[in-house]
């Protein structure tokens, strides 16, 4: 039995509350054939730098997908990455631009 993970998709909208703020939804699906707990999303850039992150616990059975939303700070005109994380050290990854 294999753990696995993949992100589906990434929503951003302007939250109005600052000019560069964003909320972030990320949509996570369970591809392996056991539940998955996702316990961790960062957005970073092509640096390496951390805009957000999010340290939470969702488990996700066979097939499911769920999903996580989270403000963050992030410059217009720019490339990130997304990066969710299982307990058991599985990871997905995902581009975005703003």
């Amino acid at each position: 039995m294999v753990e696995l993970i993949r992100i589906e998709g990434v929503s951003i909208k302007q939250t109005g509350t600052k000019a560069n703020s964003y909320s972030v939804r990320v949509f996570i699906k369970n591809v392996g054939d056991e539940t998955a707990e996702v316990n961790s999303i960062y957005v970073f850039n092509i640096y390496g730098n951390v805009y957000c992150a999010e340290v939470f616990e969702l488990k996700l059975s066979p097939g499911e997908v769920g999903s996580i939303s989270m403000e963050c700070e992030l410059e217009k005109m720019a490339q990130y990455f997304v990066k969710a994380s299982t307990k058991k050290g599985y990871e997905s990854l995902y581009s975005i631009s703003i």
